[in-house]
């Protein structure tokens, strides 16, 4: 015979020993792992401020010796007139200015001449005054005392710490400069300090920790280091002698963040827990609770029918067995009446936006028809109504969420023979579908939204260049399935900055399935004077991309996640929708 309480004494014990460990495990790599993130990270910014520096060095290098082999250069030191100098002078200084502008990481170019005397620069805004004449002083000292050719040098001049180059003839001299502090890590921790070390010189740029003597800067060793209560983390930049450091003081927050001390914290209170559960757990449960877990675990497997097969007697837990069952069949309910709703409002938004349909098109399509007849373009008019005729039925399908790639395509080019009868400006379509995609499904109107987005607001009505678009539909496979996609793209004006940001994206805010049926969608596609062709996906005279929010809506609720796509401006608008690949039955 096996005592309960002993059994259940050493069951609880050796759980309270197993959580314990695992958690002191689970808590000691997290520890590490963090420490190591910390580190990574830092030293990661490093590496990026370096690589900083080092574009800046490479565009100080590039443009003090593209100036230096300037012909304007040459002839600063020939003999001249003064006429021939202020050319020579002008010239140089256009030369300048075009130089300082083509490098983004360039902060200044000066030229020394008559004896370094005189002095011609284009600088950035980064100089300041008080920085170019300390800079010029710097120059001036170089120039003076140096007899190298080319001379490559760190210098401190107002608030900040440049790289300084110069290159140097006998009558001239050209050099560039940039700032070190570019790409300097921010929003330092605490006491945090960052800085550069050049040949054996520490500059602190940002941070308490002003100083860093030549024999801690000697003793440092490897990426990372320690110093003087504190750690030093390195990253070499490509110039020799020159490495970007960070110095944070050493504590313990160096390795564990307050996410662990609450840990630590939860740990403890779990044992507490967990000796408050042994003491209760010590007295006689056996059959009840050991039915009880049975029946949870059934229910954790989404049985909501689960019976307590063991008799019981005690009445606390007799009264949990009435609850369970009880809020197990209102569980049940609310779910099934859940997802009745979630599908009947999922078909809702599915019929609402595939019947958001404005006036505008049909009333200028009749209007154009009756233009017709009136001129006597009977042939013109009879073309004309039967493109309208195919139009409206392929629009007023009844339960027709989805139609193949093949009828959408032949919609597109009826619509495009509808808007060239309509309008001035001529209209060129090129649409290539794969002959493998004409029986996949696609959601209604998928590619004519776009299409017609660029008939409405692509074309200049101002300009005889035809309005051109192009349609491509492919199938791709991949290693999670079959997918279709669809790019169109024109030779237009392109997208509006504004209505990029909004269609590239998952736009859950602008639902446009959530405003009342009869009223008109906001929003402005850029320009309040589109066309007045009207759209057959609801966007009025001056709206803005409702009908592509729409057929984006429709394809999310329609395929989830897996519906995906793309937006942006090239030669004109490109627009991309990407949809799981499924065959017509």
């Amino acid at each position: 015979m096996i005592s309960l309480k002993r059994q259940t004494s050493k069951i609880l014990i050796a759980a309270m020993i197993v959580i314990v460990l695992l958690g002191m495990v689970q808590l000691a790599f997290s520890v590490t792992s963090y420490s190591r993130e910390q580190t990574e990270s830092r030293l990661a910014a490093l590496r990026e401020w370096t690589d900083e520096i080092a574009e800046g060095i490479a565009a100080v290098s590039d443009s003090a010796g593209a100036v230096y082999g300037l012909g304007s250069f040459e002839q600063l030191g020939a003999s001249r007139t003064k006429a021939e100098e202020y050319d020579a002078v002008y010239d140089l200084l256009g030369a300048l200015q075009i130089r300082r502008r083509a490098e983004q990481n360039l902060d200044g170019l000066f030229v020394f001449y008559n004896n370094f005397e005189e002095i011609i620069h284009a600088l950035s805004q980064k100089v300041g005054v008080e920085d170019k004449e300390q800079l010029i002083v710097a120059m001036r000292s170089q120039l003076a005392y140096a007899d190298q050719s080319s001379v490559s040098t760190v210098e401190e001049a107002g608030e900040h710490v440049w790289y300084l180059m110069l290159i140097r003839r006998t009558f001239a001299a050209v050099a560039g400069v940039c700032r070190l502090d570019a790409g300097m890590p921010s929003g330092l921790a605490g006491d945090a300090s960052a800085g550069l070390i050049y040949n054996g010189a520490y500059y602190n740029m940002a941070g308490e920790y002003t100083e860093l003597s030549e024999g801690a800067i000697t003793a440092l060793s490897g990426v990372v280091s320690r110093s003087g209560g504190s750690v030093v983390y390195r990253a070499d930049a490509d110039l020799a002698g020159l490495s970007a450091v960070m110095i944070v003081p050493e504590s313990l927050w160096l390795h564990v963040s307050p996410a662990h001390i609450l840990a630590f914290v939860l740990l403890a209170a779990l044992l507490v827990i967990l000796f408050r559960i042994f003491r209760i757990a010590y007295h006689q449960i056996a059959d009840p609770l050991e039915d009880m877990t049975r029946a949870l675990g059934e229910i954790r497997e989404g049985t909501f029918r689960a019976q307590f097969r063991v008799p019981n007697r005690v009445e606390e837990i007799e009264h949990v067995r009435d609850t369970v069952q009880v809020m197990l069949g209102e569980i049940e309910q609310y779910k099934i009446r859940s997802y009745e709703d979630r599908l009947e409002k999922q078909k809702t938004q599915l019929q609402y936006l595939q019947l958001q349909l404005a006036p505008h098109f049909y009333t200028n399509c009749l209007k154009n028809a009756y233009y017709m007849l009136v001129l006597g373009e009977v042939d013109n008019a009879q073309e004309f109504l039967l493109c309208l005729s195919a139009h409206f039925r392929y629009l007023l399908k009844s339960n027709s969420e989805l139609v193949t790639v093949a009828e959408e395509c032949e919609f597109v080019r009826n619509y495009i023979s509808l808007q060239r009868m309509m309008v001035s400006v001529p209209i060129v379509l090129k649409l290539n579908a794969e002959p493998e995609t004409e029986n996949l499904r696609v959601p209604v109107l998928a590619i004519q939204t776009f299409v017609e987005n660029s008939v409405k607001y692509g074309r200049d009505p101002d300009s005889e260049t035809p309005l051109e678009i192009r349609v491509y539909v492919k199938r791709h496979h991949t290693d999670d399935g079959d997918f279709i996609d669809i790019v169109e793209e024109d030779n237009g004006k392109g997208y509006p900055e504004d209505v990029l940001r909004q269609l590239n994206g998952r736009q859950q805010d602008a639902d446009p399935a959530g405003s009342a049926p009869d009223s008109e969608p906001s929003g402005t596609f850029g320009s309040t004077t589109g066309s007045t062709t009207g759209s057959t996906t609801g966007s009025a005279p001056g709206s803005t991309g409702i009908g592509i929010r729409n057929l984006l809506m429709r394809a999310e609720l329609q395929f989830g996640e897996r519906a995906s796509w793309y937006f942006t401006n090239e030669a004109g608008s490109f627009s991309e929708l990407i949809l799981p690949a499924e065959e017509s039955t």
